[in-house]
């Protein structure tokens, strides 16, 4: 944590310090409660719309309903938002949020042409009024896709950069200078697993299935414009930077990235915080599987790495010599001891079980959190686990991991890590909270879809429906008032084992 833009020269260092236990303690004591109340002026059902940011995007009708929990004991207030969707005739994907520029990004297609999709770039304004954002030089960016049903996939923003990927044919990510609309980078991403994240202002993340690449981004370069991929010649398609290689395995084994996660923490929006996240303590967290030609064993692990670590990597590496060498035969790489070595590495599910399986792994600043459910026989079970991770820098001495140490413990007695050709050390330590709870009865096994979003104070986790047409939301809110109690206008608490 660090300190608020106004709270050094208004409170004490033992105020502050005091705070920031109180606020230590309410993640610990934080218990779930449904959403209902909140959507109680809405028509039910609502849908929680994907997004990324702190501020919850609930659907009901033609009417988005925008929200910011509150954290009293940050002095942060709760506030709320509506957007009537009929005047913007936009079948809405994806949301997301950068309090600190005021900016909310709406991404969605048109309702009368499905293989349109707008990009909208609209201002919170301390009236809770949304209006296009006064920075952005056009209100939105559109796209004709190939596909009827295309959608987006995520949004990331990062200064002046905007990061917008979308399933189509093939699956796109652009990046905009969002204040000029100008578009700085494009890449057709491979089928299968993508996702990713900006690095500082200069470095984006891309990891696929089977590799993690950096592309460098000039904020004053444009790019190809909207020209269809299959019409461009194929020199066209950016080359990397240079590329991250994985954790080594034993012979015989392959690694696949399974989910991946990271998002840099933002001020809030309206007043200021007493002490918020810092920035510099970002991380980036994936998980991945490690499997044999014979499908067992089975293994899968959790790694955290701070994103100054990685920066520090390509600074160190990436000389004018080296990227001019390595683009004879393609990207340079860079050894996983090179950018990895200041890692959290822990095993989870060794072995696979019908008893758990992860459902969702969300990163932000230095806090990452794993939700797992077990379908048979508590459908409505639900797991989550939070890592505060603390970078020590170059850290002596590193502790080794107990191969006991699973996430959630093993049934197996024999759960000894066998795949990875390297003895497991952590360079990060790390504070874990565990939250066990029971979503309502009717969210049952027919319920298939499962999200989990960290905020800044607190943790979101949705339940879909079969169609995905109705969601049920738990907030896990870090907000604890003077009388103990939410200042959050939620109710409904959800009685779960601890």
């Amino acid at each position: 944590m660090t300190d608020g833009l106004t709270s050094m020269s208004k409170y004490s260092i033992v105020e502050r310090l005091s705070a920031l236990q109180t606020y230590q303690a309410a993640w610990h004591s934080a218990s779930p409660r449904t959403l209902k109340t909140l959507c109680s002026g809405c028509i039910t059902p609502y849908l929680m719309l994907p997004f990324s940011g702190s501020v919850l995007p609930l659907l009901s009708g033609l009417v988005l309903r925008l929200i910011s929990p509150a954290c009293s004991v940050r002095l942060k207030p709760y506030r709320d938002w509506s957007l009537d969707l009929a005047s913007y005739n936009l079948r809405p994907h994806f949301c997301a949020t950068d309090p600190s520029q005021g900016l909310l990004v709406l991404c969605g297609s048109l309702v009368a042409s499905p293989s349109i999709i707008r990009c909208h770039l609209l201002h919170f304004s301390d009236n809770d009024n949304l209006q296009s954002h006064p920075s952005a030089n056009a209100p939105c960016f559109t796209v004709s896709c190939v596909f009827p049903n295309a959608r987006t996939v995520k949004v990331a923003i990062r200064g002046a950069l905007l990061g917008w990927l979308w399933f189509d044919s093939p699956p796109e990510l652009r990046v905009y200078n969002w204040r000029t609309g100008k578009i700085v980078w494009r890449c057709p991403m491979s089928t299968g697993f993508f996702d990713f994240a900006f690095l500082d202002d200069h470095n984006l993340l891309v990891a696929q299935v089977h590799r993690l690449l950096v592309y460098t981004i000039d904020l004053d370069v444009a790019a190809i414009g909207t020209t269809h991929w299959y019409e461009l010649d194929p020199s066209s398609v950016p080359s990397a930077t240079c590329l991250l290689g994985l954790p080594p395995v034993i012979d015989g084994a392959a690694l696949y990235i399974r989910t991946f996660s990271s998002r840099r923490p933002s001020s809030t929006i309206g007043r200021q915080p007493l002490f918020e996240m810092d920035p510099s303590c970002a991380t980036i967290a994936f998980t991945v599987s490690v499997t044999t030609s014979i499908c067992a064993p089975f293994e899968q692990y959790l790694i955290v790495v701070p994103v100054s670590a990685i920066i520090a990597a390509l600074d160190t590496n990436m000389s004018d010599r080296a990227v001019e060498i390595a683009e004879a035969s393609g990207p340079l790489t860079l050894q996983w001891q090179s950018w990895g070595a200041r890692s959290l590495i822990l095993p989870f599910l060794h072995r696979e079980t019908p008893n758990w399986y992860l459902t969702g792994l969300s990163a932000v600043g230095n806090k990452v959190a794993l939700a797992f459910r077990r379908p048979e026989p508590y459908p409505s079970l639900v797991d989550v686990f939070v890592f505060d991770v603390q970078d020590a820098g170059d850290l002596e001495g590193p502790n080794p991991v107990d191969p006991r140490e699973f996430l959630p413990p093993s049934n197996h007695e024999d759960c000894t890590p066998q795949l990875l050709d390297f003895p497991i050390r952590n360079r990060l330590p790390y504070r874990l909270i565990r939250k066990v709870f029971n979503y309502d009865e009717h969210v049952d096994s027919s319920w298939l879809f499962h999200s989990i979003h960290l905020l800044d104070d607190g943790i979101a986790l949705t339940a879909w429906d079969f169609d995905g047409t109705t969601s049920e939301v738990y907030l896990i809110s870090v907000d604890a008032g003077e009388s103990g109690r939410s200042t959050t206008p939620m109710v409904s608490e959800v009685n779960g084992a601890r």
